[in-house]
């Protein structure tokens, strides 16, 4: 090989390596380490769970490549989720800003747990094996998102931040199971088969109701596609149809502390504001006790 010939050859590995170390510097200068990829936004689901999403892999954890080609992120196939924003903060720092779907109540069929939104469509399913040992620790991450939203919205008020509006935001672990609304077998992505369809709605003004006053039910029965009753342990709250649901539901939330301990049905299926007595009818004798309004 002739000297001219070895001097390109030489030069050319110069430059690939030299493009190698460029790249090896870009990749590693602003490489995002997940303890630098803050979360707002989130309570159904953890912080660790939106970085997977968000960032599954090397690529994704680069903040440039996330601030010019993924800065706007939708799931589809993850419709709890809307979508997730990546705002660059520094070369390793991004923040996630997440916007959730919010379910108003799950079915349980097959093991599984099927949250459903307003519209009546299924979301997702969580195996209830699962849900059921995520949902304390989950309880607490949802917590603090939901804390870190409230401080966020003082810091909106100050003008010293941005985060989105957090009156409703139930985590899973908050959200109530439905039970009476359908016999048939529900799929993801599918609306739930009833003969109701305004009961959804109806459901989600009900689970609005539950997370403002804090009083989260065990289950929610509907009878006849109309009905609603909460069974908190031994007591059923009868609500009847949706009528006067905000008016009922401050009732039997001032109620529900007094009848700890007790077994029975509490009667507002017939509330009205003319309403005087509001009656508990006890399981265990024919004794029933009034409750003035």
């Amino acid at each position: 090989m002739s000297r001219k010939k070895e001097k390109k050859l030489l030069l050319f590995f110069l430059v690939v390596a030299a493009l190698f170390a460029a790249a090896a510097y870009f990749l590693m200068a602003f490489y995002v380490p997940n303890e630098q990829a803050e979360t707002q936004g989130n309570v159904q689901y953890s912080d660790e769970e939106i970085r997977w999403l968000a960032m599954p892999g090397f690529k994704e954890h680069n903040s440039l490549y996330l601030r010019f080609f993924r800065n706007h992120m939708e799931f589809p196939e993850t419709s709890s989720i809307d979508s997730i924003d990546a705002e660059y903060l520094d070369r390793n720092h991004v923040r996630l800003h997440v916007v959730e779907e919010y379910p108003v109540g799950y079915l349980l069929q097959d093991g599984c747990r099927w949250y459903f939104n307003a519209a009546g469509i299924v979301t997702e399913c969580r195996e209830e094996t699962e849900q059921t040992a995520a949902g304390s620790a989950k309880t607490d991450t949802g917590s603090g998102a939901a804390e870190a939203a409230q401080q966020g919205a003082a810091e909106e008020g100050n003008g010293q931040g941005t985060t989105a509006d957090t009156t409703f935001r139930p985590a899973l672990a908050d959200v109530s199971r439905v039970t009476g609304l359908t016999t048939a077998q529900v799929e993801l992505q599918q609306q739930i088969e009833t003969d109701n369809s305004g009961i959804f709605r109806t459901l989600l003004t009900l689970e609005k109701l539950i997370h403002k006053l804090n009083v989260h039910p065990d289950e929610i029965r509907i009878r006849d596609s109309r009905q609603l009753t909460l069974v908190y342990g031994g007591i059923e709250v009868s609500l009847g149809t949706e009528s006067l649901l905000d008016e009922k539901m401050s009732r039997a939330a001032a109620i529900l502390p007094q009848l700890e301990g007790m077994e029975g049905v509490l009667h507002l299926e017939t509330w009205s504001p003319g309403t005087v007595n509001i009656v508990f009818s006890r399981k265990t004798d024919t004794e029933t006790d009034n409750f003035v309004d």
